[in-house]
């Protein structure tokens, strides 16, 4: 279990070593505000991988940056998807609002969960 723990946080910083890059690569984009990434992101930032970046690892930082909780409240709140340089790409269909408030509903429970198996122990 220990070797596990020690994967996921290996695992866990490299995301942010792969995220830091995408912040100072594309500051207008990547930042703190956590923006509505547009449709075919992956595929534009494939083509500027540096090597050290796989597409799989790729793959994996977007969908952990995706799947923030602040990035679903901008989902579900923001009407833009945005571009690389920080540019609006496109709009936020009244679907991809009601799956973000889902998951945000999701992810909140599932904190509570933890939470109240936590104070149990």
């Amino acid at each position: 279990m220990c070797n596990k723990k020690n994967r996921r946080l290996t695992a866990e910083k490299q995301q942010k070593v792969y995220h830091d890059w995408l912040m100072q690569a594309y500051p207008g984009l990547f930042n703190e505000q956590f923006l509505p990434l547009a449709v075919g992101i992956f595929d534009q930032l494939s083509a500027l991988l540096p090597e050290h970046i796989s597409k799989t690892d790729l793959r994996t930082v977007l969908g952990w940056y995706a799947s923030r909780i602040k990035y679903l409240h901008n989902i579900r709140n923001l009407n833009s998807r945005f571009n690389l340089d920080g540019t609006e790409a496109g709009i936020i269909t009244e679907e991809e609002k009601l799956v973000a408030a889902k998951k945000i509903k999701e992810i909140i429970q599932a904190r509570k969960t933890v939470q109240k198996e936590q104070q149990a122990a």
